[in-house]
């Protein structure tokens, strides 16, 4: 359901499927895709440091993932964007 939300740009709804995905099945396969959207809904909706621990999360559980240069690329963007003053 997420996914759908995510697709339909409703974002808050997004957030809140991900997260029970995540609290309510911590086994689900599909973790690297639910950090990934997770993620970018939080950005989305201008939640940027709630963002970076998924992000960092899919990058240290997933050697491979259709998502890691995905959330390479845009946890770069937002650690510059912390930097700037």
């Amino acid at each position: 359901m997420g996914f759908f939300y995510w697709r339909s740009k409703w974002y808050p709804g997004a957030i809140d499927r991900f997260k029970s995905v995540l609290k309510d099945d911590p086994e689900y396969t599909g973790r690297d895709g639910v950090y990934y959207h997770l993620a970018d809904s939080l950005v989305k909706v201008r939640r940027e440091p709630e963002a970076l621990p998924y992000l960092e999360r899919l990058v240290q559980e997933f050697e491979s993932s259709q998502y890691l240069l995905l959330t390479q690329k845009k946890l770069a963007e937002l650690k510059a964007q912390a930097l700037k003053p």
